[in-house]
């Protein structure tokens, strides 16, 4: 008995024990608890007060702002102490320069090695780097001549050359965006106002190709444009100040490098056109970038007009500059005819590169031939041909260049022949009309059997139903009656006496005729075109009738013109009202049909 009490006593006492041991477990974990909600508490307070408001303090936090401030701080410290050492005599100059532009060239060396390990510094020492080696390039060589315009130049390409390298080895736009601006910037600060534009035109060539390659990047379109226009302002100002030396009969300094302008000119309208070209290529089907789609058009327009602008300042010949543009246009042909050859539907950048040919043509054909008249008729040929090639390259903006270029010939025509209706020369004059007014014409049916494809901004939008081929045939019947003109015009000056009233009149009988041949052809085909073509030249024949040859011309001649729009305005009249009848009756059929129809419904 006494062993069982024994035995109870200590299971108690046990159990009393665990009863003590559990309370205090209890209050263990319940302790821990709290110290994990205040602790939560504590951390999300924190984190509030950090990110809590907004305000300054987020906005110097984000993005690792302040580092990327006290990293700068520490870099410019740096180059500051150099710069006040060489000031202060403390270092010899060229000591210094040398160890300045070392110094920035291992900014840009440690950039490299950041962005390879994808450090958030990168950028700062890279654009650190580049600013210092700038700045030290202008200023060295602007006020203390340490350094001559040759290596400046040669240093700075080598900035943007290795910041271009940077970006395409690490797909960052930022390295090759800093290096061209500084190369571009610091390069036309260089002997401002008087740069050597012979080491200046290299560099912007170079500053070209990088823009072009980081196209590619993302939001770096724009640095095409950037250096398209400092390209061109620098080769403006390069034009202008040659000009006022020519124009004075003076020998231009040696810095504006005469004898590379046109060269150096040459090679930038073709690495522009090729840029576009090569900008298309690579493009594919996709969307063609709005450089690519202007660029050739612009570089046209610029490139012609410094270059003619040289020339007639310094009194030389346009044959040369006439030669070069029409090889440029069969250039830009030929690189349509390349991509063509992708076999890529539609002919991607035709429009673009056909544009800048034609446009060639139109202003170099004539300072070649030195007529007019011949530019005028191959104007025609070629609008021809590219009508065709339209049709197989199946781009309609091809055929849009097409008519622009037959209406140039037109055109053409109007300000050859307007003053000397005989030309320099008669038969050249009737051969070269003749075969613009039969181009013109052709194009004209040609466009009405073929109808163009309904894509584009012009034929896809604007003129879904061709409207503007009747400028066309306006182009073609303007051609033929400026070689009626110039017959006319020969055969009256073979009369004795003063022919001037009846040459005046005679122009509008012609015209006349020609309206009553249009009136009749639109009758017989039913186009309404043809109709409205020739009540919109009876209008121009209106105004010359009764406005220039009534109050200008007498007689036999003016009683002849009068008579000519008279019978015209009749047979108008006529094929007007039959014309009014036949819709009426169609139109009462078509109602009778309707009828018909819903009677059987």
């Amino acid at each position: 008995m006494m062993v069982e009490q024994d035995l109870e006593a200590r299971v108690a006492h046990l159990e009393h024990q665990l009863e003590g041991l559990q309370k205090r477990l209890s209050l263990l974990e319940t302790g821990l608890d709290g110290v994990s909600v205040d602790v939560q508490d504590e951390d999300s307070g924190k984190a509030a007060v950090l990110s809590g408001g907004g305000g300054l303090s987020s906005w110097a936090g984000k993005a690792a702002l302040l580092p990327r401030v006290a990293t700068v701080c520490f870099i410019m410290v740096l180059a500051l102490a150099l710069r006040t050492a060489t000031d202060n005599h403390l270092i010899n100059q060229q000591v210094g320069t040398i160890l300045g532009m070392s110094y920035a060239a291992i900014l840009v060396l440690v950039g490299w090695f950041l962005y390879h390990r994808e450090g958030d510094n990168a950028p700062v020492f890279t654009g650190a780097g580049a600013f210092l080696l700038c700045s030290m390039v202008v200023e060295t060589q602007a006020h203390f001549k340490t350094l001559t315009p040759v290596p400046a130049y040669f240093i700075l390409m080598m900035l943007g050359a290795t910041l271009g390298a940077q970006s395409q080895r690490f797909q960052k736009p930022g390295p090759v965006i800093i290096g061209t601006l500084g190369m571009c910037l610091a390069g036309a600060a260089i002997d401002y106002p008087t740069p050597l534009f012979s080491y200046l035109a290299p560099l912007l060539l170079l500053a070209n190709v990088l823009a072009f390659n980081a196209s590619r990047l993302k939001n770096t379109s724009w640095l095409r444009w950037f250096v398209f226009g400092m390209t061109v302002l620098i080769a403006q100002v390069w034009a202008m100040r040659l000009g006022m030396y020519l124009f004075a009969d003076q020998i231009p300094p040696e810095p504006l490098a005469e004898n590379w302008f046109f060269p150096l000119v040459a090679i930038y309208g073709i690495g522009f056109i090729f840029s576009s070209f090569f900008g298309v290529w690579r493009t594919g089907d996709g969307p063609i970038a709005l450089f690519d789609n202007v660029a050739p058009t612009l570089t046209v327009v610029w490139v012609v007009w410094s270059s003619h602008y040289v020339l007639q300042r310094g009194g030389s010949s346009f044959f040369g500059l006439g030669v070069a543009g029409i090889l440029a246009a069969l250039l830009c042909y030929f690189l349509i005819h390349m991509l063509a050859q992708r076999k890529i539907d539609h002919t991607p950048g035709g429009t673009t590169l056909s544009m800048a040919g034609s446009l060639l043509l139109v202003l170099c054909l004539p300072l070649a031939t030195h007529n007019l008249v011949v530019a005028a008729a191959v104007y025609s040929g070629v609008a021809v041909w590219l009508a065709w090639m339209s049709e197989k390259w199946r781009n309609s903006g091809v055929r849009w260049v097409s008519y622009l270029l037959q209406i140039a010939a037109g055109f053409g025509l109007v300000v050859a022949l307007r003053n000397h209706p005989d030309g320099q020369n008669l038969l050249i004059t009737l051969a070269g009309t003749g075969l613009t007014a039969i181009g013109g014409i052709y194009h004209y049916v040609w466009s009405r059997r073929y109808p163009p494809l309904q894509i584009g901004r012009v034929f896809g939008h604007f003129d879904t139903c061709d409207r503007s081929a009747a400028l066309v045939l306006l182009s073609g019947l303007s051609a033929g009656f400026f070689q009626a003109r110039s017959l006319l015009y020969w055969g009256l000056h073979q009369m004795s006496g003063n022919q001037f009233g009846a040459f005046v009149c005679l122009q509008s009988v012609l015209i006349n005729s020609a309206i009553a041949v249009l009136m009749v052809l639109a009758w017989k085909r039913n186009s309404r075109e043809l109709k409205n073509v020739a009540i919109l030249v009876t209008l121009v024949a209106a105004f010359k009738v009764f406005m220039i040859d009534l109050f200008s011309t007498k007689g036999i001649p003016l009683l002849l013109s009068v008579l000519s729009f008279g019978i015209v305005a009749s047979v108008e009249s006529v094929v007007l009202a039959r014309w009014q009848k036949l819709d009426a009756f169609a139109g009462e059929r078509e109602k009778t049909a309707e009828k018909g129809e819903e009677v059987k419904v």
